[in-house]
């Protein structure tokens, strides 16, 4: 069994305003990188065996902050970026509400099913997700591994882990550098049947 440690990466000045950023490349704004600071002195005294991060500038810049310390290169892997917004990228609630309110509707009603004009489900989302972390834990699988993500991959991900209805992913979203604790052992973590 994997000691996953998740992180969300820091604030991006899309979060600042509430935009969904979903697969668009944004960097860390100044909070940002303080926040993944205090996350990895919060983190004194673990050693991990590896660090890996999403490919977008957001989560390896947090990572980098990790890597530093802990004296590790990052691996990137694209298949933990965040759901793919689609065409909400770069909206807030507010706007995709005024424009989409049946689309609205219907995330409410199944989140797990639904996926934006042009983009990903949490099942989508999800099946890479298992992949990623399947992966990460064969090649590390009695280790200490840190993991940089997105706030919906990380809910996603702690859900699968503690088998909790994925449709409430979105009950799990992390803040800003948070960090979470999960245990995974490969191959024992299955999409959840309709």
């Amino acid at each position: 069994m994997t000691t996953l440690y998740l992180v969300r990466h820091g604030q991006t000045d899309w979060n600042l305003n509430g935009l969904y950023q979903g697969h668009s490349d944004i960097p860390l704004n100044e909070t940002g990188k303080q926040q993944a600071m205090e996350a990895v002195q919060s983190q004194n005294g673990i050693t991990y065996e590896a660090i890996y991060a999403s490919d977008l500038t957001r989560a390896q810049q947090t990572a980098s902050y990790f890597a530093e310390k802990a004296g590790l290169p990052i691996k990137t892997d694209a298949r933990l970026r965040e759901v793919f917004m689609g065409k909400w990228e770069g909206m807030s609630f507010d706007d995709i509400r005024a424009t989409y309110p049946e689309l609205v509707v219907k995330r409410m009603e199944k989140p797990t099913r639904f996926a934006p004009p042009d983009g990903e489900n949490i099942l989508d989302l999800a099946k890479r997700i298992i992949l990623v972390t399947d992966d990460i834990c064969t090649a590390y699988p009695d280790g200490k591994v840190l993991i940089v993500t997105h706030g919906l991959s990380m809910g996603t991900l702690y859900c699968l882990a503690n088998d909790i209805d994925l449709d409430k992913s979105f009950e799990y979203l992390p803040g800003n550098a948070e960090i979470r604790e999960v245990k995974w052992t490969a191959g024992k973590v299955t999409l959840p049947r309709d």
